[in-house]
């Protein structure tokens, strides 16, 4: 008999407690859910933080949440479930009364894009490990991560390098207003800096040597497709992505020579135009495009070759740097008409080509690892 009073004491202790904590355990029961900062780069590490409050007076002995975000954020290690699109990671919490518990996890940026934790669900259990219920919160945590930036001149090397000419280290941009000199021709110069004077007195062509001054600008243009027949959906994610950081790099360097930028993509916005900033110059401008290039969804709104036959008249900088995943015929076509108009256009390949690169275009191929330069 008194195993028996035992037993059925022991069985209304447990109805009464699980009674207790499913009217109970989430009342007074606060979770919050943060990033340490709104902004962040490509590859860099920050931190989201979770904090539970348990402001009543009864324990909860178990409380587990489960936090859903992009698997391009890269925490929790082997703790945390990845699939293609998602990142599921659990957290667990012993929920002391009054008190509030914080929580934080080291967080790889791996990719740009604009990330958010919308909701949160939370499980907890009574004092024997029975589950009293879940809940589901809105948190509304957001990322935003910019696309990083690379080292150009340990990425590329001129295809002319490749076909035996010598290639020297220029900035982008010079001032034919300011001449310091005369130098010897070379098949790379344009017919327009020949310094005739200087040729006569010589015998050999002489042009004139270009200091590098503020006082160009400059127009970066984005090809978002990553093959000439690709219509919409981006079919080569890797080669955009390297696109636009080589992008966005051209952008950052800019700052450094203080010109005039300008910013153009084949890529359609949430209000209808197609991307272009306009010139301007600076930090805060700078950003700017970072911020928008984080949100492009890998995509082209129209192929290339119609983008440059519709804007390519407006793109009037005295210097163009094209980047894209690809070439053809109609971009060396677009470089040789801005060539003949006086506008020095460089193009930045970001994958290794099939072909041969024409000797008078100005192309700059990726640096191939391990296999030496071909």
């Amino acid at each position: 008999m008194e195993i028996i009073a035992v037993i059925l004491i022991a069985v209304v202790i447990y109805g009464i407690q699980a009674i207790v904590y499913r009217k109970r355990a989430f009342k007074k029961l606060e979770y919050e859910c943060s990033f340490s900062k709104e902004e962040a780069y490509e590859g860099e590490r920050i931190e989201l933080n979770e904090a539970l409050s348990n402001y009543k007076s009864l324990p909860v002995p178990w409380v587990k949440t489960e936090i859903t975000t992009s698997h391009w954020l890269d925490f929790a290690g082997e703790n945390s479930e990845v699939t293609r699109d998602a990142r599921y990671v659990p957290s667990f919490f012993y929920a002391k009364p009054h008190t509030k518990m914080k929580r934080s996890w080291n967080v790889l940026c791996k990719k740009r894009g604009c990330y958010t934790v919308n909701k949160i669900t939370v499980l907890a259990s009574d004092l024997f490990g029975g589950n009293c219920g879940c809940m589901s919160l809105d948190v509304d945590a957001k990322l935003l991560v910019l696309p990083g930036v690379v080292d150009l001149s340990g990425m590329f090397i001129s295809s002319r390098y490749l076909q035996g000419d010598h290639v020297v280290r220029r900035q982008l941009v010079t001032d034919p207003f300011r001449i310091s000199g005369v130098r010897e021709y070379s098949p790379t110069d344009p017919m327009k800096n020949i310094h005739w004077l200087s040729s006569a007195k010589t015998g050999r062509l002489m042009v004139k040597n270009e200091e590098y001054t503020t006082r160009q600008n400059l127009n970066v243009v984005l090809n978002m497709q990553s093959g000439p027949k690709e219509n919409g959906k981006v079919l080569d994610d890797v080669k955009v992505e390297n696109a636009i950081r080589v992008a966005a790099t051209l952008l950052e360097n800019s700052l450094d020579t203080t010109i005039p930028v300008r910013f153009m993509a084949n890529y359609v916005e949430e209000d209808g135009e197609f991307v272009d900033s306009g010139e301007n110059w600076g930090q805060g401008f700078v950003l700017d495009q970072f911020r928008r290039m984080a949100k492009f969804e890998l995509k082209s709104d129209v192929d290339f070759k119609t983008y440059l036959d519709t804007f390519g008249s407006a793109m009037n900088s005295t210097d163009i740097a094209i980047v894209t995943s690809y070439l053809d015929d109609f971009i060396y076509d677009f470089a040789r008409r801005k060539a003949a108009e006086d506008v020095a256009v460089t193009i930045y390949m970001v994958s290794v080509p099939n072909e041969d690169i024409p000797s008078d275009i100005e192309v700059y191929l990726p640096i191939q690892r391990g296999g030496g330069k071909k």
